[in-house]
């Protein structure tokens, strides 16, 4: 006479079965997830640290930021996009938010006010007699740099990840939380304000930006 199994075995075999898929499941997404982590560290890291070190000084500052930025990302590497220019801007908005609590942190405060202070001040640029700056361009990008400075916040974040960081205007409008149209518009009038306040510099042209 033929023998059944008993159904409760028969559960006990197909829960066995599932569980374990399940559990090879999640570690094949857990390496998926730390190696797209480690792909766009190794890739990007380089590239936020001089997005942070351009806005903090002194620069060691910059490092620490960075390596907030990397434990944010290691600890969040379940939510990396998986395209390669999503996650990068996802990086960069990581950074963006490290650094806006550094800011914000008041044994900074004294530094921050010094900084705003010297940003606001425009460095006279020397011209030999043919009108070119003496130095092959140097004293003309810290003069750019220092009209930078006296942008709103919005505006001089929005120029600066477009001509420094390399993002485009709606990368950049992912990145800050805004409307196209907006990040757009305000490129544009910033971007002929600083053409127009290196014009008035001795006349020296606007290839800067």
């Amino acid at each position: 006479m033929h023998r059944r199994t008993p159904v409760s075995a028969d559960l006990s075999v197909s829960q066995s079965v599932i569980g374990r898929s399940k559990g090879e499941s999640a570690k094949d997404r857990a390496a998926i997830q730390d190696e797209r982590a480690e792909s766009l560290l190794r890739t990007d890291a380089a590239a936020v640290l001089q997005y942070l070190a351009r806005r903090v000084d002194p620069g060691d500052d910059a490092s620490d930021l960075l390596s907030d930025s990397m434990l944010v990302v290691w600890r969040k590497r379940g939510a990396i996009p998986a395209n390669p220019v999503e996650a990068r801007m996802w990086f960069f908005g990581i950074a963006r938010r490290v650094l806006l609590t550094y800011r914000r942190s008041a044994s900074r405060q004294n530094f921050l006010v010094a900084r705003l202070k010297a940003n606001s001040a425009t460095a006279p640029v020397h011209a030999n007699k043919a009108g070119n700056v003496d130095d092959g361009g140097e004293d003309l990008r810290a003069h750019v740099r220092s009209l930078v400075g006296t942008l709103s916040d919005t505006d001089r974040e929005i120029v600066t990840l477009v001509h420094w960081e390399g993002f485009s205007l709606e990368q950049a409008a992912v990145m800050l939380s805004m409307r196209g149209s907006t990040v757009r518009t305000r490129y544009s009038r910033a971007r002929a304000h600083l053409k127009a306040l290196l014009l008035a510099s001795e006349d020296i042209a606007p290839t800067a930006l």
